[in-house]
């Protein structure tokens, strides 16, 4: 299996300067952060479910 690299323009957008570079970094870690609390909150509730269902 090849592995893909991840260059840091991937992530970017098009910033023209390194500030906007890492502004825009901070805001895709941000999203990344939220992403992953939600997956977990999700997997919490499946969890639960299943649990809920095999009482009944």
């Amino acid at each position: 299996m090849k592995r893909k690299t991840i260059e840091i323009q991937d992530f970017c957008n098009g910033a023209k300067s390194i500030a906007e570079m890492v502004a825009q970094l901070g805001e895709n870690a941000k999203r990344l952060k939220q992403m992953e609390k939600d997956s977990w909150r999700l997997r919490y509730r499946v969890a639960a479910g299943f649990a809920f269902m095999e009482k009944k």
